[in-house]
């Protein structure tokens, strides 16, 4: 009768075992969601502030395209002002 008692532990020990394995898996995959979670909101703000940055960048190559048009513009009537003269 103590080997059937000893036996039917053993097999109890087992199922409460195998469920709370079962409960630290589904806690695994969970953990693993938020970690994963975490990484990619890190990874859209890093992608957010190279987009603002490419953006000031874009501002300032249409600033210089501004610039340089003037700068000719003002040579080209300096030009001609000396060849009237």
């Amino acid at each position: 009768m103590d080997a059937l008692s000893a036996k039917l532990d053993t097999k109890a020990d087992k199922t409460a075992l195998d469920a709370t394995n079962e409960k630290l898996d589904a806690l695994s995959a969970k953990l693993d969601t938020k970690a994963d979670k975490a990484d990619l909101d890190t990874l859209n703000g890093k992608i957010d502030n190279l987009g603002h940055r490419v953006e000031r960048i874009e501002a300032g190559i249409g600033t210089l395209k501004w610039v340089i048009g003037a700068e000719v513009a003002v040579i080209g009537v300096i030009l001609a002002f000396i060849k009237a003269c």
